[in-house]
């Protein structure tokens, strides 16, 4: 629901989804209320719109779209906090997880420049295998390689380069391009 006006709008998150229009609105069902400078649009938008553009991991931008205004509502999220918060509770649940969720977790630290001492545990955890995945074993070479564990580094994207040609075909030739890409940084 909106009540607009002139040179503010306010825009009602409301908990009842299923009501047309505000016929039965009740305050007591909002969930949030925020406040937007209308923007002059220019082509007129013929029928009423809500999209949502922008889209960033932390953040993305709610339009409403009509006639000749456009109403831009942001929104940010704490991807970082919620992911972390995730593998916290799933660590701390005791329950043997699958050597992707380890991989996945050490994935999301290097890639959110968070622990990467943590990175380095769930990784081993993920390759610690008979055969394990090349793409595994590239996750892990750009760890140690962040980490500055050169010739660790090296050795798993040696690793990995092996184990993406034994498998063969195009993600084998893709893996050995990324590997050779980050061996050619270790020197």
């Amino acid at each position: 629901m909106t009540i607009p006006n002139k040179n503010e709008w306010t825009i009602i998150f409301n908990k009842a989804s299923g009501d047309w229009g505000a016929y039965s609105y009740k305050a007591e069902n909002d969930v949030l209320r925020v406040t937007a400078k209308p923007q002059a649009l220019s082509p007129a938008v013929e029928t009423f719109t809500i999209d949502i553009n922008d889209i960033k991991t932390e953040s993305a931008t709610l339009n409403l779209l009509w006639e000749k205004t456009r109403v831009a509502v942001p929104f940010q999220f704490d991807v970082k906090g919620n992911v972390v918060a995730q593998i916290d509770a799933a660590l701390k649940s005791g329950a043997t997880l699958p050597r992707s969720a380890s991989f996945q977790a050490a994935m999301f630290y290097l890639e959110n420049d968070l622990d990467l001492k943590r990175a380095r545990e769930w990784i081993d955890q993920a390759t610690k295998t008979e055969k394990p995945e090349f793409f595994m074993l590239f996750g892990k070479a750009r760890i140690l390689a962040k980490l500055g564990d050169k010739a660790g580094a090296r050795d798993a994207a040696k690793q990995s380069m092996a184990a993406a040609e034994a498998q063969g075909g195009a993600v084998a030739a893709e893996y050995k391009r990324r590997n050779e890409e980050l061996l050619a940084t270790l020197k």
